[in-house]
């Protein structure tokens, strides 16, 4: 089968715009979010419980994170096992596979770090 330049050229530019919007993390439309406060004193902040019903894929995302050292920490609700616990510098990306549960995500820096957000998002 041969598709047309005009065609293959659209699907391209579809197909990158799916990607960009799915990379973006404020676009994932099952997530829970939490934003360190801009009080000048909290160091942190938790999810809500992210249900996993269905997939076994989670994407953790954080924005405003650059410059700050922190730690994530992702929990199982069920068991209370940590199935991330990581250290950063800067924004990160983390991706976990063969998860099948119910989870929290936390982030706790280790200077105050105003407005730090952090996405948790079912694949």
């Amino acid at each position: 089968m041969r598709i047309r330049p005009a065609l293959a050229g659209v699907m391209t530019i579809a197909a990158t715009a799916t990607a960009l919007a799915v990379a973006d993390p404020a676009a994932a439309l099952n997530q829970k979010t939490c934003k360190v406060k801009a009080d000048g004193r909290d160091l942190d902040c938790i999810t809500q419980t992210l249900d996993l019903a269905g997939s076994n894929l989670f994407h953790i995302a954080t924005t405003g994170a650059a410059g700050y050292n922190w730690r994530l920490v992702v929990t199982d609700v069920q068991n209370r096992v940590v199935v991330v616990n990581e250290r950063f510098t800067g924004n990160a990306s983390v991706w976990r596979t063969n998860v099948y549960s119910d989870y929290t995500a936390y982030l706790r820096c280790d200077t105050v770090c105003p407005n730090v957000t952090l996405y948790f998002a079912n694949g």
